[in-house]
């Protein structure tokens, strides 16, 4: 039967729910696990597990037996290596002797992280785990007052050449001693001059950069680069040998990147177009920019004219003797530009012939 022939509305469609009863239940694969281990190489699992659909919201788990027994399509690896960067751990050496023969001193070993048996920055371990690299050690009780001093300080005082380093001496009482102090004539000494390598090592003087070499377009800026050495007071230049060749400045810059406006090019003038008389000359303009490619980006008022007018050597009379003006006003009829009428070119026949 046709709805055009049905008198009442159309009634709108319905839903009804149909096979109530829950899906079996089936296998299904589970998500890959963490990997076992935090760094180097792991192995990282997954699982089948056998579920339910009840609704298509709600899943839910169910006993292995109500599964249909296992299929070649759940034959799948259920695990994998998983290599994550490598292990890094603190490695330590033996400690060094006693920094003293007696009393209180200092042993030290070198501390360092290690992966895969290279040597890579502390950052790679765990800081707050890093072994001590000094402690203090602790020989047997001196029998007699001893001088004990600590090492060189970095820094040298004074300048170049006359700088010095220092350092701390003290003397350390003996059990068995008798005398109330160290013998001064043993004393270490306190100061010493600074190394003369340390000192006055040559090193790299850079002049002002100079100008750039464009306005526009990239250009570069360049320096003096010079190694010199402080001797008997004053500086001198040296062989760049002499200083660092990783630390040295550089004498070359790269600046005005921006590229250059477009600007007006234009030809040579034509030649007049007339070889007597006045006539024009004209040439081509044309807007480029910094690469030489057509642009639209000029000012159109700084446009260069492409015409002028030219005026070349005046044209002859003509050798007909009749060819005269007979009016006194012709040379309003040739400014007039009322030559291109044959009656003015009849009766003004020298000034119109003039203006060819």
């Amino acid at each position: 039967m046709q709805e055009e022939m049905c008198q009442a509305p159309k009634p709108p469609p319905q839903t009804v729910n149909c096979n109530p009863r829950p899906c079996p239940p089936t296998w299904q694969l589970g998500e890959w696990s963490q990997c076992s281990t935090t760094c180097g190489t792991g192995i990282m699992t997954r699982t089948w597990a056998c579920v339910q659909e009840v609704t298509p919201t709600l899943v839910r788990a169910v006993p292995p037996a109500t599964c249909p027994p296992p299929s070649r399509a759940t034959m799948v690896p259920l695990t994998q290596p998983c290599i994550l960067a490598p292990c890094s751990r603190w490695e330590v050496t033996a400690w060094t002797q006693c920094s003293v023969e007696c009393g209180t001193g200092i042993k030290t070993r070198v501390v360092s992280c290690r992966a895969e048996g290279r040597r890579v920055g502390d950052d790679q371990c765990n800081v707050q785990e890093k072994p001590p690299k000094q402690e203090l050690c602790h020989a047997h009780t001196c029998s007699h007052h001893t001088w004990f001093y600590t090492d060189w300080s970095e820094e040298c005082v004074g300048g170049c050449e006359n700088g010095v380093q220092r350092r701390r001496v003290w003397c350390s009482p003996g059990i068995n001693s008798v005398e109330g102090e160290c013998d001064q004539q043993e004393r270490p000494p306190e100061t010493r001059a600074c190394p003369r390598a340390d000192a006055c090592a040559a090193a790299w003087f850079t002049g002002p950069w100079t100008p750039c070499s464009e306005g526009c377009g990239s250009g570069i800026q360049t320096r003096e680069v010079v190694c010199v050495v402080f001797l008997r007071g004053t500086f001198r230049a040296t062989l760049d040998i002499e200083c660092n060749a990783d630390t040295r400045p550089n004498a070359t810059l790269t600046c005005n990147p921006d590229p250059c406006p477009p600007h007006w090019y234009y030809t040579d003038w034509s030649q007049c177009s007339r070889t007597c008389g006045r006539g024009s000359r004209t040439r081509s303009v044309q807007c480029l920019d910094h690469q030489q490619q057509p642009s639209t980006r000029c000012n159109i008022d700084e446009k260069p004219p492409t015409t002028r007018s030219c005026v070349e050597q005046p044209c002859n009379a003509p050798s007909d003797r009749g060819c005269v003006d007979r009016f006194k006003n012709c040379v309003l009829v040739q400014q007039a530009r009322l030559c291109r009428y044959s009656y003015y070119r009849t009766v003004c026949c020298a000034s119109c012939f003039q203006q060819q």
